[in-house]
């Protein structure tokens, strides 16, 4: 995600989806994109929007963050928590600012037995 001064004071923000889809397993399931994050090197603050619009199985929990990577040491730190999910439902979270340079998801979906959640995360990252 490349952008010129002119694009972004033009456009002002951009809207991402960073996840979308179902995540399946039995027990407990991880899904971490740190291998293909989001650059966010541009943009200074960010809205995160996560829907969760079908979640099955016994005691199924999603806990999940929105990490943020050191750009010398390369280690992951915790930049948005999100409430586990339970339900279906939706939450917004917003970061002000020191989005850092690249952001990645970490989910991890635990249960008895079959589990499945389905869910979209998005975000809008603005410069302002």
């Amino acid at each position: 995600m490349e952008y010129n001064f002119v694009e972004l004071q033009t456009y002002r923000g951009i809207n991402k989806s960073i996840y979308s889809g179902t995540v399946a397993g039995t027990t407990s399931v991880t899904v971490d994109t740190k291998l293909t994050p989001v650059d966010v090197m541009p943009f200074k603050e960010a809205t995160f929007f996560v829907n969760v619009t079908a979640i099955s199985g016994t005691n199924a929990s999603l806990a999940f963050k929105i990490q943020t990577q050191d750009p010398v040491s390369l280690v992951w730190s915790d930049l948005v928590a999100f409430t586990a999910k339970t339900a279906t439902g939706a939450e917004v979270k917003f970061v002000a600012a020191n989005l850092g340079q690249k952001i990645a998801l970490t989910m991890t979906l635990t249960g008895t037995g079959a589990i499945s959640i389905t869910l979209t995360v998005a975000a809008n990252f603005k410069i302002m």
